[in-house]
């Protein structure tokens, strides 16, 4: 049974995003197609418990930091963050570049650590959310898939192009995410943003399966060959050594690791 007046104030933080930070009564009660004086009831509620907050100039409204508070718990929480954390910053260290920790959420990838040595910042956080068809971790977590369930969620997916380079094509994506999967770990370059490139490898558990993508985002538009091996080499490392934290051990499994190595 669903309770009509909690899922309407869930609908309302929901309809918050990185693309629309803050809206009004009028705008919030056109979305949901709901009366502003319903809306409005439900803001007030939102508004007591700080989760939601008002500008007090504009009178538009954006979350509060309850929010903030419950993602800090949700993060700090996670059994993958406290096995990932020390060798999640470990490489980030040796790359010198932005290592992050990414989840399967909803048919999308949840950012929940992330690490960046040059700027000495380490981040446990829950957010943001990233399409996994345009990002190089969700690619990881397609490439588990079984033929019907990529069937299925190419089916469903509603792709929007971010940049020139993003891939919105079904077939094209699908041997993407087939390229992933022979290889062990997926690129993205220039599909979420200009100048960005993204490795991704898939961290496992006791069980061999999926539970985590680790990646490394490079900004720049060039990227000598010998650079991109020594990144994925350093991946494919970084992957592994929390895997293990996870409790996979191939070894005791009598079976081969698809990113052991890279090419």
């Amino acid at each position: 049974m669903t309770i009509q007046s909690v899922q309407r104030a869930i609908d309302i933080l929901s309809n918050f995003s990185l693309s629309r930070p803050s809206m009004s009564i009028g705008e919030l009660s056109e979305l949901m197609n709901l009366p502003k004086t319903t809306v409005h009831g439900l803001v007030k509620t939102l508004l007591k418990n700080r989760l939601l907050q008002q500008d007090t100039e504009t009178r538009r409204y954006r979350l509060g930091f309850k929010n903030f508070e419950l993602g800090a718990i949700v993060g700090n929480s996670l059994d993958i963050n406290r096995k990932a954390a020390e060798h999640l910053y470990a490489l980030a260290n040796r790359t010198r570049l932005e290592a992050r920790l990414a989840i399967w959420d909803g048919g999308a990838m949840l950012i929940t650590m992330g690490a960046a040595v040059r700027s000495q910042a380490f981040f446990t956080q829950i957010g943001p959310r990233m399409p996994a068809y345009c990002s190089a971790s969700g690619r990881i977590f397609l490439a588990q898939l079984s033929a019907g369930e990529l069937k299925a969620y190419l089916a469903r997916t509603r792709f929007k192009r971010f940049t020139p380079s993003t891939i919105t094509d079904p077939d094209q994506l699908r041997r993407e995410v087939e390229k992933a999967r022979d290889k062990g770990y997926a690129i993205n370059r220039e599909e979420l943003g200009l100048g960005v490139i993204v490795f991704a490898a898939p961290v496992l558990d006791c069980a061999g399966k999926v539970v985590a993508a680790v990646s490394l985002t490079l900004n720049g538009d060039r990227l000598p060959k010998k650079r991109e091996k020594r990144i994925i080499d350093e991946l494919m490392k970084g992957a592994m050594i929390i895997s293990r934290e996870m409790g996979y051990f191939p070894e005791n499994m009598g079976t081969g690791v698809a990113f052991e190595g890279s090419e």
